[in-house]
């Protein structure tokens, strides 16, 4: 979509919830495709969170093409509109711009923002415990198949209810949370480590297992091995991937490596906040069984099998520790 479409989709939404909505953007092009859009919003005092990329303070003065002074942009279109000077600040500036945007008059609100794959899958080293790291989503997976077949069984459960539990069961957001909360708990060291089995998992599985789900049960017609593959040839981030594979150095420069770990450090409190307004604590009584078996396989029964596999599998303790996190 062009930034201004996607401004206008949650401006609509934001004003017939009147709920504080997200809409991330690109840096200075795609902030400028934008400004209209957001003009209109501020007049409709629309309660939007913009969040939007940008290289960082180093570069501002260097003239680049991309360059531009991105809140001196949105100050005329937006009820407030702030840099994040420091990644520590980030969830501090985020509540803050929430709470400026719900506040009556209600408006648009601008922070600015992601970037690890690059940063850190440089880094891998090929050994045997890597293999039995990337192994354990598709075995999660199978095992996933298994017990959702006999769930949907044993509770009667709808076509649509057995296709969300073998996506959200075996499926996890490894990346956006797994990331920041591997470093939180084990440090930077087995971020490499969380990167490989987010990007030859559940990347993989999601541009795979997850088409032919939604094929499958969705009422379309059943992808091809050419169709998936294309699909996932054609998915940004393995791109990114290859490029960090083999072209990244394992130590970039320190230019880029700064630039890197500022913009993925900002990712995860964007993301738990976008997670965060779609949750919802009252749910219909016919959902609760699915729901509640769908969170005994992703809380409780596949971590177990993880954690059992981690001994057979042969995983040096760096790796071990960052399935167990």
């Amino acid at each position: 979509l062009q930034e201004s479409v996607a401004v206008m989709c949650a401006d609509g939404y934001a004003r017939a919830t009147q709920k504080p909505t997200l809409v991330q953007l690109h840096s200075s092009p795609g902030i400028g495709n934008a400004v209209g859009a957001l003009y209109q919003a501020k007049r409709g005092h629309a309660p939007l969170v913009v969040i939007g990329g940008d290289a960082g303070l180093r570069y501002m003065n260097m003239d680049a093409q991309m360059a531009a002074d991105l809140v001196a942009m949105m100050e005329p279109v937006t009820k407030y509109a702030t840099m994040v000077l420091d990644p520590r600040n980030v969830l501090r500036t985020l509540r803050r711009a929430v709470k400026i945007a719900a506040t009556p008059p209600m408006g648009p609100v601008y922070v600015c923002l992601p970037a690890a794959v690059l940063r850190h899958a440089a880094g891998l080293r090929p050994e045997p415990s890597l293999l039995g790291l990337v192994a354990i989503p598709w075995l999660l997976l199978l095992a996933t198949a298994g017990l959702v077949h006999l769930v949907a069984r044993a509770l009667r459960l709808a076509p649509a209810e057995r296709a969300v539990l073998l996506l959200c069961a075996p499926l996890g957001n490894t990346s956006f949370l797994g990331y920041p909360l591997t470093a939180a708990l084990l440090g930077r060291d087995a971020l490499p480590y969380a990167v490989a089995y987010d990007q030859f998992g559940s990347f993989i599985l999601l541009t795979t297992w997850g088409f032919w789900v939604l094929a499958r049960y969705g009422g379309g017609e059943p992808l091809s091995a050419r169709a998936l593959l294309r699909r996932l040839l054609r998915f940004p981030p393995f791109p990114a991937l290859l490029f960090a594979l083999t072209l990244m150095p394992a130590d970039p420069p320190p230019v880029v490596a700064s630039l890197l770990d500022q913009l993925a450090g900002a990712l995860l409190p964007v993301v738990a906040f976008a997670l965060g307004l779609q949750l919802r604590l009252r749910l219909p009584r016919t959902v609760r069984a699915p729901l509640a078996a769908g969170l005994l396989l992703k809380l409780v029964v596949l971590p177990a099998f993880a954690l059992l596999l981690v001994r057979p599998l042969g995983l040096a303790p760096l790796p071990a520790a960052a399935v167990r996190a």
